[in-house]
């Protein structure tokens, strides 16, 4: 696979991910809302892996990485459009605080820290620790702690021409993901009902570093983990849905088993997942003949957009649902089935085309500026 162009096998799966984003955020199934939350993990692993290509391709070029150009061209990647959004948010919040577009979530926003300090928690991505303006940025901060984390460490290694000792990474590895299960362990023992032990950075690094893991060894050690693939393919893809078994009956908020052994068996499903779709012989028209040529597609290009989605699909949860949020008013028997279905088929559909919206008028262009002023290295 060509991942120095962008994949739509790689897009199907950046699709999936922000699909099931968007299940967990508005009622329709139990089972699914429970476990759309995973759609971030899914995310996760496909950062790691696909950002940290980026670096090892411009090393295998080069023999040296440039982080400062690394860390500007993400910077064009995610700062627009998310300054934008919360610049549009602390607007709203204060010249419209009672509109209806907040009812209901006015409390989480004003109640917490107000609006300068939400903002001032915003724009410095610190997320994952504070409660901002919308509960979905902490991933936000989670990747942004990784990209600056990974890009001295990759500089380090390159500096020190260690970044081709397998050895060596393979003992990094080991050390960030049981560093991440035991500090995950410990703080729900220390903290068992602390907030950020489901969103803090440090306890969810690992999640990206599992993608860098296979980023590695497919660009340093090819032969070694595509034979590994395909001698223990059977056992791989059997494993992939037990790992996750669990996610549509358990709370994610609720229970320690998920926030601590349950993050791992997630990025490992995923990492396997991942696997798949690298070396799996014409994988991309096998799922096409499952799922039919269009819906491949669709998926494909709205994973194309993930990130616009992603980011702005809360404000149509907020502006259709208010405080009568469907599920509760369908328990309450005010509601029919009906009615909660009519609003996930519109919330579910403004958000896709929101997101290609926003992506076309913002982001586009300023991924245009961006290889006009600072162009890749690694091509």
């Amino acid at each position: 696979m060509e991942l120095n162009k962008r994949s739509s096998e790689i897009d199907f799966l950046r699709g999936v991910a922000v699909l099931l984003v968007l299940f967990s955020h508005h009622y329709i199934w139990q089972p699914i809302n429970e476990m759309g939350w995973i759609g971030v993990d899914l995310f996760f692993v496909l950062s790691g892996f696909l950002v940290s290509g980026l670096l090892f391709t411009e090393y295998k070029k080069y023999g040296n990485v440039r982080p400062k150009l690394f860390l500007i061209r993400r910077g064009f990647k995610i700062y627009p459009l998310f300054y934008f959004s919360i610049i549009f948010t602390a607007v709203l919040l204060l010249f419209f605080p009672d509109s209806y577009f907040f009812i209901g979530s006015k409390k989480l926003f004003l109640n917490h820290h107000g609006i300068a300090t939400g903002f001032i928690f915003e724009a410095l991505f610190l997320q994952s620790y504070f409660f901002g303006y919308w509960g979905h940025h902490w991933s936000l901060s989670v990747e942004e702690i990784f990209y600056f984390s990974l890009a001295a460490l990759i500089y380090r290694l390159a500096s020190r021409n260690e970044l081709q000792n397998t050895a060596k990474f393979r003992k990094i590895s080991l050390f960030v993901f049981v560093a991440c299960l035991i500090m995950r362990i410990v703080q729900n023992i220390v903290l068992p009902n602390s907030p950020i032990n489901y969103s803090a950075a440090h306890l969810r690094l690992d999640s990206l570093f599992a993608g860098v893991f296979v980023s590695y060894y497919y660009h340093f050690q090819y032969k070694e983990i595509h034979e590994f693939y395909l001698r223990y393919r059977r056992y791989l893809l059997l494993l992939i849905l037990p790992l996750i078994s669990f996610t549509p009956f358990i709370n994610v908020l609720k229970f320690s088993f998920v926030k601590t052994i349950g993050f791992t068996l997630i990025y490992m499903a995923f990492s396997f997942l991942l696997m798949a779709f690298l070396f799996e012989a014409n994988i991309g028209s096998k799922i096409k003949k499952i799922v039919s040529r269009p819906f491949y597609d669709g998926v494909a290009r709205i994973g194309f957009y993930s990130y616009s989605i992603y980011l702005f699909h809360t404000y149509i949860v907020r502006f259709l649902v208010g405080e009568n949020y469907p599920y509760e008013q369908y328990m309450a028997g005010k509601y029919t089935y009906a009615n909660v279905l009519e609003s996930f088929i519109i919330y579910y559909i403004l958000s896709i085309l929101l997101g290609i919206g926003v992506s076309r008028i913002f982001e586009m262009p300023m991924l245009r500026l961006r290889d006009k002023w600072f162009p890749k290295r690694a091509v």
